[in-house]
This record gives C-alpha cells, sequence and structure tokens, in this order.
C-alpha cells in the first residue's frame, strides 16, 4: 500500500476502532482534502522522476523501454481519476489503489 498522510486526530479515530460515521464531517473532509493533495503531490513527483527518460537522446533507450516508461507514465497521469481516489471518503485509505509499478530499468 502506498505510504499515506494521515491527520492526527484522524489517526486517533483510525487506532481507537471508531465506525466512520462516528467521525465527524469536518474532519473526514479536512483528511480526504489531505490525502488527495498528498497523492497528487506523489504523483507528481513521480512523473518528474521520469522526465529525463523522454529526452530523444536519452541514453540506453531503445522503443520497447520507451513504451514502457510511455506506458508508465499514462498510468501516473490517469491514477488521480481512479475511482479509489475520486470516490475516497476521508476513512477508509486502504481502499485507494496503489501507485503503478515502475519499468523494471528504472
Amino acid at each position: 500500500m502506498n505510504a499515506m498522510y494521515i491527520h492526527p486526530m484522524m489517526n486517533e479515530y483510525v487506532k481507537n476502532n471508531i465506525h466512520m460515521d462516528d467521525i465527524p464531517s469536518d474532519i473526514k473532509k479536512v483528511e480526504k482534502i489531505n490525502q488527495i493533495d498528498f497523492l497528487r503531490k506523489k504523483r507528481d513527483k513521480l512523473l518528474i522522476e521520469t522526465d529525463k527518460y523522454m529526452l530523444i537522446d536519452y541514453p540506453n533507450m531503445d522503443s520497447a523501454k520507451l513504451e514502457e516508461i510511455k506506458t508508465y507514465r499514462q498510468q501516473l497521469r490517469d491514477y488521480m481519476s481512479h475511482q479509489s481516489v475520486v470516490n475516497y471518503d476521508g476513512y477508509h485509505i486502504d481502499r485507494i489503489i496503489d501507485f503503478p509499478t515502475k519499468p523494471s530499468f528504472i
């Protein structure tokens, strides 16, 4: 599972097995905003890390590797629109899918 940011207040609710319905909506809303922001920043960082592979003169890039990196980058761009991210409720962090697996040559 992806490393996630959990707001300290939400962490207390989770540790104490408080049911989602018993958590104040403003806490869930803040948690959702924080988590989505965290995921977006991580996704952006992964995209930036692969920018260099898209350079036409990057060493040792054959057509198979180029296709692999293009597919990976598209999966990263699509990540934020995945239903588990879009429908994140501010509580069930374990339901958010992991980021795509990096190509083997990275």
